[in-house]
């Protein structure tokens, strides 16, 4: 049994060596090409790079700074999104007014240990109705048929 294992582990063992050799000479190869195709790029198409590159980098500063002035601003509902991406500042305005709206802690029922439940005393026993309190009700309730 154990060298039928053995067998496996090391084949296994192999084909992870081979792996891991392969994924390294592919991103050898990917870094040889880019720096050919840099090699081989004018003046202005690295430029025309660089500046896209730096374009998107300030775009993404800019919307980072623009999420933190909306969650200065709205604090519950930045907590409420996290890390989702902000909607409107007027949809975060309503989202902030309605959770402070609820922010007021709800009173929270008592434990009632369900092995011990709460003991409530028996209630009054009423005395039973008459026919005449029956009628007396259906006539104070103004329905036409009892009326009369």
């Amino acid at each position: 049994m154990r060298k039928r294992y053995a067998g496996v582990h090391s084949a296994l063992t192999k084909t992870q060596l081979e792996r891991d050799a392969l994924k390294t000479e592919a991103e050898t190869l990917r870094a040889w090409k880019a720096q050919q195709e840099e090699a081989d790029m004018t003046e202005v198409q690295k430029l025309t790079k660089k500046l896209t590159e730096q374009e998107a980098a300030l775009a993404a500063a800019r919307s980072e700074v623009q999420r933190e002035k909306l969650a200065r601003q709205f604090p519950l509902a930045a907590e409420q999104l996290g890390d989702d991406a902000f909607p409107s500042e007027e949809t975060l305005a309503r989202l902030e007014a309605a959770l402070k709206a609820g922010t007021a802690e709800p009173e929270q029922e008592p434990y009632i240990d369900p092995n011990n439940p709460r003991r409530t005393p028996l209630a009054q026993a009423q005395k039973p109705r008459s026919k005449a309190d029956a009628i007396a009700d259906l006539m104070a309730a103004g329905l036409p048929e009892f009326t009369k």
